[in-house]
């Protein structure tokens, strides 16, 4: 087998524990010093992820088989005061990046944040299954046309293949370390004139989940409380808002020096 998501929510590794899908890794680019040095290579962009003024709150929302409940999810956060006030903010923030992939939780709430771009004068489109019948004049258009946002729920995920895109706006709160890893990982290609992908973490996954090169994986026998609350696992620089590992000392984008609380 061979996939970029060695883990399964709620099960854990694929390849650990009992009854597991593999025995054994035969090889891993997986771990955070190889990850960050495919980036440094150059077969892989460079992230950058900043935590946004306007959050997504889904305490209080139900879970699923590890995730949350799509139909609370959606009746929490499909509103159009949130929608609005989180595009104005995508778009202040994401005036100089060229493709947008914003991530929804439902059709519904997709077709209200695609409404939202276009009323305020982003050229966007949307995609998910009541969309089907056009899917590759959609996808062609944003590829390689006028299209700056593609909203998208469930579609685009996995071998999705847009390298030009260069902000991911994460609207979809998941407890999933396999969706958050591949909602991120469509801006890690390499393309002409990209020097990074910014991702703006609206839905608050870094700190659940952790930097999609160190994700926390749940065991599967590990308990999570009913809201979802736990460990945070990345830390905000105070200055410019970048997301960082919690043992980070120092911030890469603007050099604020972390301090460090001694017990």
């Amino acid at each position: 087998g061979m996939t970029a998501t060695i883990f399964r929510t709620g099960y854990g590794y694929i390849h650990k524990g009992e009854g597991a899908l593999f025995d054994t890794l035969a090889f891993d680019l997986t771990s955070v010093d190889k990850f960050n040095r495919l980036v440094k290579e150059g077969y892989l962009t460079k992230l950058i992820s900043k935590a946004t003024e306007f959050e997504l709150d889904s305490d209080g929302v139900g879970r699923i088989g590890g995730d949350y409940n799509l139909k609370e999810l959606s009746q929490a956060h499909d509103r159009a005061a949130i929608t609005k006030a989180a595009i104005k903010e995508t778009i202040a923030t994401g005036k100089n990046y060229k493709k947008w992939l914003v991530f929804a939780v439902d059709i519904k709430h997709a077709d209200s944040i695609n409404e939202e771009l276009q009323l305020q004068g982003v050229n966007s489109d949307v995609l998910h299954s009541n969309t089907n019948s056009r899917r590759d004049e959609i996808i062609e258009e944003f590829k390689s046309g006028d299209t700056k946002a593609l909203v998208s729920v469930g579609m685009v995920t996995t071998g999705f293949d847009a390298p030009n895109i260069d902000m991911i706006v994460l609207l979809r709160p998941t407890m999933s370390p396999v969706l958050h890893v591949q909602m991120v990982g469509r801006g890690l290609r390499v393309s002409e004139g990209k020097d990074h992908c910014l991702v703006l973490d609206f839905a608050c996954n870094i700190p659940r989940i952790g930097p999609i090169n160190n994700p926390h994986i749940k065991e599967k026998n590990e308990r999570t409380q009913a809201s979802g609350k736990g460990m945070v696992f990345a830390k905000k620089c105070p200055k410019c808002k970048v997301l960082h590992p919690i043992k980070e000392v120092r911030c890469y984008t603007c050099g604020h020096i972390f301090e460090f609380a001694t017990k």
